[in-house]
This record gives C-alpha cells, structure tokens and sequence, in this order.
C-alpha cells in the first residue's frame, strides 16, 4: 500500500530527504507515513503537504531561472569563464 503523496513525489522525482528535510522530520519517519506502515494526525499531512508545495516551488523557480539564462544568453553558453567560483 502506497499514499497518493507518494506517488506524486515519486512522479515529480522529488527525493524523499527533500521533503523530510523541508518538513523537518526524518526520512524514516516520512517512509512510514507514505506506506502507511503509521498513520499520520491532521496537522502532520497538512505540514507534508506544506513541503512538498514548498519543494516544488524551488524547483519552480530553478527551473524559471535555467530557462531564462538559456533564452537570454543562449550566444555565449559555451563560452568558458575563468574559476569556478562563478558556479
């Protein structure tokens, strides 16, 4: 038995130590949750949820900034730059 949760973590390839980090409970415990193996209270699925919102709003915005280097700098991509530092 797997929750919906899960399923949609899975399909968005979120990792789970992702949204247990941002729900700040550990993996384990995120593991049990999601396979039923506990049940959860009300204001612990609604954190869940809470964190998975909030990864997927960083990736979000990673992604709207990848795309928007891609569009504007598109001519100079694979010019090379000295360091690293600038990663």
């Amino acid at each position: 038995m797997v929750s919906k949760f899960r399923i949609a973590r899975l399909h968005c390839r979120i990792q789970l130590r992702e949204v247990a980090a941002a729900a700040n409970i550990s993996a384990q415990r995120l593991n049990q949750l999601e396979t039923g193996s506990c049940c959860s209270k009300p204001r612990n699925t609604e954190r869940l949820i809470d964190a998975l919102e909030t990864v997927m709003n960083q990736r979000k915005k990673e992604m709207e900034k990848a795309e928007f280097i891609c569009k504007n700098e598109r001519e100079s991509l694979f010019d090379y730059m000295e360091g690293s530092e600038n990663l």
